[in-house]
């Protein structure tokens, strides 16, 4: 670059510049270097607001005791006071040059005296209610003396909402009055900027009384505008105050319906919900330990699978035909030798004085499998037999062997995993026996010896039963238990499976006979078992020996005459015979095969169904006289003990031994986690010492009751529960989703409605109907394809995925700086916590999945909800038919996608647990906490402080609820009993660490109902993140704060909050300055450059890159992309850009700041309401027709209908493809491959190195001013076009209207066209400011007229002046309505229209910005009537004058300066056409 010397200074220049062009840009350098010299810092600034707003407190009350003498004495004091104090405070010009010294002096120059207001009327107002109440309270005590000032205060202040009310009114009141008082004319107020009856008085020019009357009226506006602001704002701060404060429950149910509605829409924010904290973390805890056993599940399959896969893959290579013969045979023979793997040494286990199995104990070896057995034959006597589990081993130990040809290492390796598969179910079922399923059959048998009613003892003693056969079933079936599942009970909800492969197993015709013919044997074998078929048989074999006995004996039957009785009984068993034979060929036949039809059409269902189903009604049938009163034998139809392989085969077993385990295993888990849960909520919630006050000893829960009667009485005496409001459906009954099989102790207890919602996980899923296909298929389904498409199948989403995660470990303070090779331990043990396969990193895997801290990141499980519910989830199942090759690789590459997802969110949350568990270790380990003094008090106090919640004993702080063997290979669940000693400690350490990480770091699970909820909605992508940004961000200095109150906390606390502000606010602004600098570009160039931006990152963090000073492009980075905290920063980022356009504009400060407001609150909810990624496409075709949201035109209006379908409809299947395709084909485009530039469809040509730092998130995106400004012009043209409309329309819509509303309207539109000028005018400025060619800008502007185009370059404002074609309207609008009274109607726009122009002659050529548009416009008398009547024609004596002159009797209000005088507007008036024609000529 040449190097140009001016005045002794070198500057670096672009080449090319002329020596002129050269000294042209240094001199404007130089200058704005001078203005920005001149320009107060931050600190001085802000110090000149803070001196100027003290002095404009007495300026205020200096100049209102002024106004008040104006007013009465009609003089200029108020002049003369504003003099003297502009002399008197020097810091007012330094404070205006800087937002920081505008917005200081604001605050304290209304909010000292606002809040010396708000205490004075507060105190006030609690003295008066406090001496009323006092007299009341004497008066009712009949006047007896009380002891102290403390008991009347207590007696008599009790701080009700009413109280607090009338407090709060009066402290409002104060505070108006206050600010009121401190005002200067100088503000303006809400009303300036959008109008209405707050609007102030901006006439200048006034004096004495005139000008006293409008500064004083302007005070009042704003003091009235001040007080409903802050009418309003305490009241929502009161409301929600009081939310926050109550429980979660008191919230809801509160006596305000207002109230109500606040804190249940609280609650839905809130992960709590209506439990509260300590019971969602033990419902937390729950699940968390199901997921655990999930996760082992999913690795005990996963090695099972891959080591079989492993031993047969070479012999199935070679198989041919085969191959399905020897893969059915393995299967088998697996499945043999799991379901019975030897004898379960269930007397080696080590079980604690609780009963749970102690988990670092466990026996060498926990099956005896000896080859041979001791079995006892009929007659008592023992005998060795060979023993069928050890036969089963060896045969599978042979097939594999010399069948599949497998090493001997690979047969161990098999073997191993399959007894630590078998050991943990069976584990489980000891588990779930001991400390489950005895205690439920204890406590059933206690509660049947009690005296309770009929009803109660059939249930209970059906519980009985069934818990019962459960226990039995577990313990008899250790070493073979499986749990089974059948494929006609599934509901295939995968759209991909749905589309390409069968949506239901139907069972072969070969199986459907053979079950056929299973019930037919049962039908006909229960038929002859009957007693109606023996009676039948005796009748007619006693009617034939009748007959026989009358027949000569040569002719009798011998069966019946030899030995008399034993013949008959033969002969009856006979006929029995004969009529079971022929039964079992009609009738049992028919019979069968209906069962069949209904079991199969019924999925299954109809087999287990319920009274009034098919088969119920089947078999009562058959039990009737009609059906034969039979008796089938119900082991047929016990979903538990289908021992009958043809049923099984109807219902479509599955027979993959793997994937058995792996459900087994968490079915087993989710029951016993679901029973342990249940009881830690039941527990948690006694009263102390187990008996609610008051009650009468009968109700011992707080949440969980009896009775109806028994929860109304607890509302009645719990003080939490003083102000709530208990309607008739605020409590239902709770079941839980096991309850049919085991009972929990929950089941059949009453609870509130929103607390059984929260217990038992309702999800309102999308009603199967109509119109709700519709939506799911037109609105949810692409969306669900979108969202995967642009995240979890977008490759270059996974690299930033990993680089934006790692902010969330500096925003903490975890990165440790100081100690790089600390952070590698960190970094390395944390990978290996997602990578590793060994059982120690097995071990370290489940240990964090059971805290919580792994596969919660919030986008995927956004994903995953929406995916499940409307069946896109294709990373799940198997698939049928023709593309099942295919869509099976394509799930194995979507679930690998999905997991490595949730690896990359998972790293850095189990490096910052690592962090977090060594921190908290050292800091209480230098506090002194042990094993023994762990539940000291003090120590209590302190956890209590870090947790920001009161911790006791019960605290799930100190819970395990799921222990992991050391070896990794096992996980036991206990009965929910505390820990002690090291072990305590060591779980004390981890929830500790854990619950930081849950807190700190974006985790789904702790997302709101709401935002759930919004999936469902077309608007919001991935909206669960933003909610955890906002969430954590807030929970991260919320914990900072708390570790700094606790010793031995206060350098992490210090750390963490210097990572906030390190991440959150240095690195950020570091890099747009560190850009700045590398661009050359000012404040003035930033602000500039946000204009000719796309509106999605109008606010985000932009780094220049450089810019041209001959075109006035700039290449930016957009670094929103990879900053996950830009949720949090954007806001701020709003106000600030906002109140520069404000000042650009020279707008007031109580204006820019309510637009900057109402800007930033737009920021922090797009990502909820914006479009979702489909939606927006979907939009731009049909709301938008055929552009893009940022201006791209995806067809033109000239393309043929066939053109704009194909395009719309390639846009809109653009947001099904990875995020990454339109990143790939820049690349290529810009010679990735070696290959020369292609430009794209719209002839733009790409940057290598800009493309390549996309990858990372880094993309340079270039902004072209004179490429935007044609967007911007059409926005201009459409919003002039639209505030015209708005004049025209809501004014001809059709009836009366007065004069003054037209006026009233003309000045609403012309409102919105001066901001639209302003903004197009400004948008010019800016493109100058970056250097844009103005030749080139003013050719885009010739879409514009010659007088528009002139006001936008000069800034000068041009009103809008109705024409004749809004004329004639108003004409023939009133000409029709003439006809339709039958009366004469006078147009009210000849008198609104002088009044138009004089507010257009008020504001032409204006500037922009130099402030508001001039509203002013007093309303004449009459201007306010909707129907006038015209006066009498008038009598002219003369030539009639434009002037109006001698000669001329005119009535009406009619100017005959008016352009009227030769409109067509008027019509058939014959004066008025006389007036034209005269005017005319």
């Amino acid at each position: 670059m040449p190097i140009y010397e001016y005045q002794g200074q070198k500057f670096d220049l672009k080449e090319g510049l002329s020596t002129t062009e050269a000294k042209e840009k240094i001199l404007n350098y130089l200058e704005e270097k001078k203005d920005e010299d001149k320009k107060p810092n931050f600190f001085v600034g802000l110090a000149s607001g803070i001196a100027s707003g003290a002095l404009k407190i007495p300026e205020g009350f200096a100049s209102l005791a002024a106004e008040l003498i104006d007013l009465g004495a009609d003089t200029n004091t108020a002049a003369g006071v504003e003099e003297f104090f502009d002399k008197l405070n020097p810091f007012e010009e330094i404070a205006e040059q800087t937002l920081t010294g505008k917005i200081a002096e604001g605050l304290i120059q209304l909010g000292v005296p606002g809040v010396a207001g708000y205490k004075l009327g507060a105190g006030l107002a609690r003295r008066a209610i406090g001496a009323k109440k006092t007299d009341k309270y004497l008066d009712k005590v009949n006047g007896k003396r009380l002891k102290t000032r403390t008991d009347i205060q207590q007696n008599t202040l009790r701080n009700d909402l009413a109280t607090k009310l009338k407090i709060g009114g009066g402290g409002l009141f104060g505070s108006t009055i206050g600010e009121g008082l401190a005002y200067t004319d100088d503000f303006g107020t809400i009303g300036d900027a959008i109008g209405g009856p707050t609007e102030t008085d901006q006439r200048e020019g006034l004096e004495g009384r005139e000008e006293a009357f409008r500064k004083f009226t302007n005070r009042f506006k704003f003091a009235v505008e001040s007080g409903a602001i802050g009418a309003g704002l305490g009241a929502t701060i009161a409301g929600v105050s009081k939310a926050v404060k109550a429980s979660p429950l008191a919230r809801q149910f509160d006596r305000s319906p207002l109230q109500s509605k606040i804190g249940a829409t609280l609650n839905k924010l809130t992960p709590n919900s209506a439990l509260g904290k300590v019971a969602f973390n033990i419902l937390k805890d729950g699940d968390q330990a199901a997921t655990t056993y999930t996760l082992q599940s999913q690795y005990l399959a996963e090695g099972l699978g891959q080591q079989a896969e492993k031993i047969s893959k070479q012999v199935l290579k070679n198989a041919g035909s085969k191959k399905e013969e020897i893969v059915s045979k393995f299967q088998k023979l697996l499945n043999d030798r799991f379901t019975d793997f030897g004898k379960f040494k269930t007397d080696d286990f080590v079980f604690n004085k609780q009963g749970d199995v102690v988990v670092e104990q466990l026996p060498e070896s926990l099956y005896a499998l000896p080859k041979e057995i001791v079995k006892v034959n009929s007659r008592g006597k023992e005998f060795r037999a060979a023993n069928p589990a050890y036969k089963k081993r060896e045969a599978l130990h042979d097939f594999m062997k010399n069948t599949l040809k497998a090493t001997d290492e690979d047969i161990l390796e098999l073997e191993n995993n399959l007894l630590i598969a078998r050991g943990q179910l069976d584990l489980n079922s000891l588990s779930l026996n001991k400390n489950f399923l005895q205690p439920l059959i204890k406590q059933t048998r206690d509660f049947l010896k009690t005296n309770i009613s009929p009803a109660d003892e059939k249930a209970a003693r059906e519980i009985l039963k069934n818990t019962e056969e459960l226990s039995e079933t577990f313990m008899s079936q250790l070493g073979k238990y499986v749990n089974r599942e059948y494929k006609i009970f599934k509901k295939e909800k995968n759209l991909f499976k749905k589309i390409f492969s069968d949506d239901q197993f139907i069972p072969s015709q070969e199986i459907q006979q053979k079950a056929q013919r299973v019930f037919r044997t049962a039908i006909a074998q229960a038929w002859k078992n009957s007693e109606q078929t023996r009676r039948a048989a005796t009748e007619n074999v006693k009617r034939r020996a009748a007959v026989n006995q009358k027949l000569p004996m040569s002719r009798r039957d011998p069966l019946y005459e030899r030995e008399r009785k034993i013949g008959m009984q033969k002969a009856i068993e006979k006929e029995i015979d004969r009529l079971g034979n022929d039964y079992y060929n009609g009738t049992a036949s028919q019979k069968a095969t209906e069962a069949i039809e209904a079991i199969v059409m019924s999925r299954g269902k109809a087999l287990f169904d319920t009274p009034g189903g098919p088969i119920a009604g089947f078999k009562k049938f058959l039990k009737s006289k009609e059906g034969g009163e039979i008796e089938l034998d119900e082991s047929i139809f016990k979903s538990r003990t289908l021992k009958n392989p043809v049923i099984r085969q109807l219902l479509g077993e599955i027979e993959d031994p793997f994937y058995n385990i792996a459900n087994t295993n968490s079915k087993q888990a989710q029951i016993m986690s679901q029973l342990q849960t249940y009881q830690k909520l039941y527990d948690d919630s006694l009263g102390k010492p187990g008996v609610i006050p008051g009650s009468g000893g009968g109700v011992k829960s707080k949440l969980f009751f009896d009775s109806e009667a028994d929860a109304m009485e607890a509302v009645k005496n719990l003080p939490e529960y003083k102000d709530v409001y208990i309607g008739p459906d605020s409590f239902t009954t709770i079941q839980t989703k096991n309850a049919d099989l085991v009972p929990s102790v929950l089941d059949g207890k009453v609870t509130f409605k929103p607390v059984a919602e929260a217990i038992t996980n309702v999800d309102q899923m999308i009603q199967d109907t109509t119109l709700n296909n519709l939506y799911k298929w037109m609105v949810l389904v692409p969306k669900s394809i979108s969202q995967q498409a642009k995240t979890i199948y977008s490759p270059f989403t996974h690299v930033r995925n990993v680089l934006s995660a790692t902010l969330f470990t500096t925003m903490n303070g975890n990165i440790i700086f100081q100690n790089p090779a600390q952070t590698a331990r960190y970094f390395k043990r944390a990978l290996k916590d997602i990578t590793g396969t060994d059982p120690v990193s097995r071990a370290r895997q489940l240990r964090n999945q059971r805290l919580g801290i792994n596969g919660t990141n919030p986008i995927a499980g956004d994903i995953d909800a929406l995916a499940k519910e409307v069946g896109t989830d294709i990373y799940t199942g198997n698939f049928n038919g023709f593309m099942d090759k295919f869509l099976n690789r394509t799930a194995k590459v979507a679930e690998k996608a999905r997991r490595a997802y949730l690896a990359e969110d998972n790293l850095w949350k189990n490096y910052n647990f690592e962090v977090e568990l060594d921190t908290v270790k050292n800091n209480f380990s230098k506090l002194g906490i042990t094993a023994d003094n762990i539940f000291d008090p003090k120590n209590m106090m302190q956890y209590s402080k870090l947790l920001g919640r009161k911790v006791t004993r019960n605290d799930p702080i100190f819970d395990r609820v799921v222990d992991i063997s050391p070896d990794g290979r096992f996980l036991t669940m206990g009965s929910g009993t505390k820990m002690e000693g090291d072990k305590l400690l060591e779980t004390f350490y981890e929830n500790m660490a854990a619950q930081i990480t849950k807190h700190n770091i974006p985790n789904y699970e702790y997302v709101g109902e709401f935002i759930k909820t919004l999936r469902r909605l077309p608007l919001g992508t991935f909206v669960a993140f933003p909610a955890e940004i906002i969430r954590t961000g807030y929970n991260t200095i919320q914990r900072g704060l708390r570790e700094l109150q606790v010793e031995g906390f206060k350098q992490t606390g210090m750390r963490r909050l210097a990572g906030v502000a390190t991440t959150a606010a240095v690195v950020p602004a570091g890099l747009v300055e560190f850009g700045k600098s590398l661009a050359d570009m000012t404040d003035d160039d930033m602000r500039a450059l946000r204009t000719f931006v796309p509106s999605w990152s109008e606010n985000g963090l932009l780094m220049p890159l450089s810019k041209d000073e001959k075109t006035g492009k700039v290449k930016y980075v957009d670094l929103s992309y990879i900053f996950p905290y830009d949720t949090l920063v954007r806001p701020a980022n709003t106000i600030l850009n906002e109140a520069a356009k404000g000042q650009q504009s020279g707008e007031t400060l109580n204006k820019y700041l309510l637009d900057a407001g109402a800007t930033s609150f737009y920021e922090l909810s797009k990502p909820f309401i914006s479009e979702s990624i489909f939606f927006e496409a979907f939009a731009d075709i049909v709301a938008r027709n055929g552009r893009s949201r940022d201006g791209r035109q995806v067809f033109r209006a000239g393309d043929s209908v066939g053109e704009k379908v194909y395009k719309g409809g390639m846009h809109v299947l653009e947001t099904f493809m990875p995020g990454s395709v339109n990143q790939i084909n820049r690349l290529f485009q810009a010679g990735a491959l070696g290959n020369e530039k292609v430009p794209d469809k719209y002839g733009n040509t790409y940057n290598l190195l800009d493309e390549a730092g996309g990858i990372f998130g880094f993309r340079a995106i270039e902004a072209d001013p004179v490429d935007a400004m044609p967007f911007i012009v059409t926005d201009f043209n459409k919003k002039n076009d639209s505030a015209r409309a708005s004049f025209v329309g809501d004014i001809l819509k059709g009836g009366f209207v007065s004069p003054g509303e037209i006026v009233e309207q003309y000045i609403k539109s012309e409102r919105v066209r001066f901001e639209n000028f302003k903004q197009m005018h400004n948008a010019y400025k800016d493109a100058l400011q970056l250097g844009a060619n103005r030749g080139k800008l003013n050719k885009e502007l010739n879409r514009m007229t010659k007088s528009e185009r002139q006001a936008v370059i000069s800034g000068r404002y041009l009103p809008y002046v109705p024409g004749d074609g809004v004329r004639q309207a108003f004409n023939e609008n009133f000409r029709e309505l003439r006809k339709e009274l039958g009366r004469d109607v006078q147009n009210p726009f000849i008198l609104a229209y002088p009044e138009i122009m004089k507010v257009r002659r008020n504001n032409r050529n204006i500037d922009v910005n130099s402030g508001d548009f001039d509203s002013t416009f007093i309303m004449p008398e009459g201007f306010n009537i909707k129907e006038i009547v015209p006066e009498a024609p008038p009598t002219t004596t003369g030539p009639v004058t434009s002037s109006g002159g001698p000669g001329t009797t005119v009535t009406g209000r009619q100017n005959l300066d008016s352009p009227f005088a030769r409109d067509t507007l008027i019509g058939d008036d014959a004066l008025l056409q006389e007036i034209s024609r005269q005017r005319n000529t």
